[in-house]
């Protein structure tokens, strides 16, 4: 039985797999099996992967799934989590790399202090090969029996990178909360990262930086940054967090349900703002549309007053939502206007 489980999907990424997949394939921990999920793209990228495990030494601990048609990123990890046999599961992007010693590294860390994750550092690096400081973890132990990861998170505001790749799972953890991605998602990472913060009782965050992230112009990522919410990611975001809402709703009568509330609206309220900052006249009423269900009072109050700067935080966004939705949206329009978010990024960290 392998430890590791290394997961790559494949879908039209053939400038940056063959770095990729050499970087998985040269690790110095040995005890890895590969499982390259095929995501159906349009170009070479699986030709390429079957020219390099056919000749490398490590071909044989390769194992190809197939999808049958394009199904998404969300997709290819529920797939390595149903297919993966090893007792630790690691997500990495194929347009990305690993340094040789970050498996080593990892289930080092983990058989030192066993977790339910392990979440290391990450350094970012441009298609010229130019590296770039990035958010790098304190080092810190975080366990418990009552939501710790959470209380650490939410409570506590701390930072929990939400990307699903360059952390360690238990495998046993992720299968026994039913841990997966929503399938169609084009943001997998916020909902499958909320589940697990939600769900673990112990996490290593450490500060080894041990994945290099591509800054790539053609990502998810770097087109909502120069070109704003698409009406397809809009609607992602607004499904998430309505299922966010749903899925802290039993949490009611503990102390952490007013941070995990105040997260999820204010997350609704940012989406809201970047959803509408996107002056398009076709899409203009479907935008608002999206725009008020983020907006909507649609959760559940805590069964308790609790008295904590937490709580009055929690009040202060509770009376912004408890407006007519017609005023709300006046007021984020307004905020819109006179481009709050770029006065507030002085202060507060936004995507």
């Amino acid at each position: 039985m392998y430890k590791v489980s290394l997961a790559i999907p494949i879908y039209n990424v053939s400038l940056f797999v063959e770095r990729a997949l050499l970087s998985v394939l040269n690790q110095t921990y040995d005890n890895i099996e590969y499982l390259i999920v095929d995501d159906k793209g349009q170009d070479d990228s699986m030709d390429i992967v079957h020219r390099i495990i056919k000749d490398h030494p490590r071909g044989k601990d390769v194992r190809i799934i197939e999808h049958p048609y394009n199904i998404g990123l969300g997709a290819t990890r529920n797939t390595a989590i149903d297919n993966a046999q090893g007792e630790y599961l690691f997500f990495m992007d194929s347009d990305d790399e690993i340094i040789p010693t970050c498996i080593e590294i990892l289930v080092h860390k983990m058989q030192e202090h066993p977790v339910d994750f392990i979440a290391a550092s990450h350094m970012k690096k441009d298609l010229s090969g130019k590296t770039y400081p990035t958010y790098t973890y304190s080092p810190i132990l975080i366990q418990g029996d009552d939501l710790p990861v959470a209380q650490y998170r939410y409570a506590q505001n701390n930072d929990i990178y939400v990307m699903s790749w360059n952390k360690l799972y238990n495998l046993n953890f992720l299968k026994s909360h039913n841990i997966q991605c929503i399938p169609h998602q084009l943001v997998e990472d916020c909902w499958f990262t909320y589940q697990v913060i939600i769900s673990a009782k112990s996490c290593q965050l450490i500060s080894d930086q041990t994945l290099y992230y591509t800054i790539n112009p053609e990502s998810t990522t770097s087109k909502i940054k120069t070109q704003g919410y698409s009406m397809k990611l809009s609607i992602s975001y607004a499904e998430i967090e309505k299922t966010k809402r749903a899925y802290i709703a039993h949490l009611r009568a503990h102390s952490i349900y007013p941070c995990l509330l105040f997260d999820t609206m204010f997350m609704g309220l940012y989406h809201a703002y970047r959803i509408l900052c996107v002056d398009n006249k076709m899409e203009k009423q479907e935008r608002k549309k999206l725009a008020c269900s983020l907006l909507t009072r649609n959760f559940q109050l805590p069964n308790r007053i609790i008295c904590s700067t937490s709580y009055l935080r929690f009040l202060a966004i509770y009376i912004f939502y408890s407006l007519p939705i017609t005023i709300k949206i006046n007021l984020v329009n307004l905020a819109i206007k006179f481009k709050i978010k770029d006065i507030l990024q002085k202060w507060f960290h936004f995507n």
